[in-house]
């Protein structure tokens, strides 16, 4: 009786010091000042209280701003050497460009073990051309078509995300079945400005590994990829069969909530905008179904998108261990990443968490598919990609010529984007 006495003592006693030492893990409270856009705060919301319980000695200050916010912001402070934040949240399409800049704290050593836990593609733009590694990944943007199942049985199609699916094929498929939705119905395919900016393009590059750079960083925008994809496009645009609205406008949202686009070919947050805020009374009249391929046997995959948690380099030695803390729950907690997935359509990077039950529920909103699962399946072949430290440059030069291309000039696909690849090569002076 006495021994088992002694060993109960002993198990309450090692109890005790575990959890003293997850509450007492730092000498005295410490605040870690982390700057976010509203979208990844929301989702961290879900878990903070979960995470106070475990660092009660940890206060998280969020500094909340739009992303263009975050990223001039971030360049002002680390320009400046101060007024940086302890942990920010960057998209994996300008991390690369703080990477460069040194202003972002190394953390190699902490993340390996996590390594080979993430989907393999978000570390690309956080590692340096050393291999050291400067950023987590929190979440990717593995890119499906979702598609409004009122339109296409109105335009006398299948509804049904199987037959879809199969309606869907390729994109001549998708080609061939916008023409017959306007026709019947009225309604546009989808949306994308003739003032392009880029995002669709990019996305559509990234299915066939045909981006702005290939694995050598060689300029490849003028690739034969690239000009197919162009000119598929452009038919769009040309043929009128097309919503001409920007994103993230009320134009874009109105077309999407009153039904004047029959698909939105986009990542998979864009679920959690649907339901939350852009058009929640859909209810029921939305599916998901893969990408169509260019080719057969072709990927069924892209990505747009996603983001990391870095620590900056003003971050102060003694509050290193604490935004170490921050980063790890929230890019490696398969509980706190569920949560977020769950409220936002937040995908996790962490690669455990695409096995969870929440991948397995039918979901109302889009007529109890189990829609995660196209995600979930999409996230294990996302194409290779690297936006590299020139991608905002890269970008904003291309937009030029999209945009030429789309609104009418007589340059064609070809020359259009010749030209983009040439001014790439001279402002970044890549090959």
């Amino acid at each position: 009786m006495r021994r088992m006495r002694m060993l109960v003592l002993t198990v309450v006693i090692a109890s005790l010091l575990v959890v003293a030492s997850m509450g007492s893990a730092f000498a005295q409270e410490t605040t870690v000042t982390v700057w976010a856009w509203q979208f990844p705060a929301d989702c961290a919301q879900a878990s903070m209280e979960r995470f106070n319980a475990l660092y009660p000695d940890i206060n998280v200050e969020w500094e909340i701003m739009g992303p263009g916010d975050v990223y001039d912001n971030l360049l002002l402070a680390l320009s400046a050497g101060e007024g940086a934040p302890d942990a920010v949240c960057l998209e994996s399409s300008h991390l690369a460009q703080y990477v460069a800049l040194g202003g972002l704290l190394d953390i190699t050593d902490r993340a390996l073990p996590y390594y080979d836990k993430m989907e393999t593609a978000k570390w690309v733009e956080a590692r340096d051309e050393q291999g050291r590694i400067y950023a987590m990944p929190l979440d990717s943007g593995p890119v499906a078509i979702w598609y409004r199942r009122d339109i296409f049985g109105n335009a006398g199609f299948p509804s049904d995300p199987e037959s879809v699916a199969e309606l869907l094929d390729t994109w001549d498929d998708f080609y061939e079945v916008a023409k017959l939705v306007k026709e019947r119905s009225g309604v546009y395919m989808f949306a994308d400005p003739g003032s392009s900016d880029g995002r669709l393009f990019e996305m559509l590059l990234w299915q066939q590994e045909a981006g702005y750079v290939d694995r050598k960083g060689k300029v490849v925008i003028d690739s034969p990829k690239a000009v197919r994809t162009l000119e598929w496009l452009g038919k769009f645009h040309k043929e009128d069969l097309v919503q001409d609205t920007s994103p993230w406008t009320a134009g874009w949202y109105a077309g999407i909530d009153e039904g004047g686009v029959a698909t939105i070919i986009e990542a998979v947050w864009m679920g959690g905008f649907l339901w939350s805020w852009i058009t929640p009374g859909s209810a029921g009249n939305w599916g998901v179904v893969p990408l169509p391929v260019w080719e057969k046997d072709g990927v069924r995959s892209s990505n747009d998108g996603g983001s990391t948690y870095a620590i900056t380099n003003q971050c102060p030695e003694e509050k290193i261990e604490a935004a170490w803390k921050f980063l790890e729950f929230f890019t490696a907690d398969r509980q706190a990443l569920v949560a977020g997935w769950r409220l936002l359509d937040n995908f996790p990077s962490l690669m455990e968490c695409w096995t969870d039950p929440l991948v397995e529920e039918e979901v109302a909103f889009f007529g109890e598919q189990k829609y995660r699962k196209v995600f979930t399946e999409a996230a294990k072949k996302i194409p290779w990609w690297n936006y590299t430290k020139d991608y905002s440059e890269m970008n904003s030069i291309a937009q030029v010529y999209l945009t030429a291309y789309n609104l009418g000039d007589e340059t064609d696909a070809q020359e259009a984007l010749t030209q983009a690849a040439a001014e790439i090569r001279a402002r970044t002076g890549r090959e």
